[in-house]
């Protein structure tokens, strides 16, 4: 794997509880009012199998969203951010190729978001009481596959 330039959200999947803070604050940054079915991140639960994790776009090196879109939607920036613009026509492609589930639609606009790492400072690093989310350069494969593997777990 090549070295990485940009930071990433690096995620503990064994250390969520399932508190959602991470979610309260990406919203409260985000927007006026709290309102969690539009936070940028997930958290997501399988009771039967009592797994937590959360569902972010990582701003992975990989950035396979990207060539899924079919009308280049997607776009990353010189950071590595990546933003999808209003050209998105919702075909779900983005969220199918993700292995991390990270974009999610709107349910207030005609388009799907994404982490957007709240311009260098993401609130659900800041805030999370349990150190499950790290932002850093350090890429870490074994958790990152671990990471992967609890999100298709609580999927299926």
């Amino acid at each position: 794997m090549s070295k990485r330039n940009n930071k990433t959200l690096k995620i503990h999947p064994e250390k969520c509880t399932g508190c959602r803070t991470c979610e309260e604050m990406c919203v409260a940054y985000h927007y006026d009012k709290i309102n969690l079915s539009r936070s940028l991140i997930k958290m997501i639960r399988n009771d039967n199998k009592g797994l937590d994790t959360i569902t972010v776009c990582t701003q992975c090196e990989e950035k396979p969203c990207v060539e899924a879109c079919p009308v280049d939607a997607i776009t990353p920036n010189d950071e590595g951010t990546i933003t999808i613009d209003d050209s998105c026509i919702e075909c779900n492609k983005c969220k199918e190729a993700c292995p991390y589930d990270g974009t999610h639609k709107d349910p207030q606009g005609n388009k799907y978001i994404v982490c957007d790492l709240c311009d260098g400072d993401p609130q659900c690093v800041k805030w999370c009481p349990f150190g499950v989310i790290e932002f850093t350069k350090d890429f870490d494969e074994k958790g990152d596959k671990k990471h992967k593997e609890i999100i298709k777990k609580i999927k299926n």
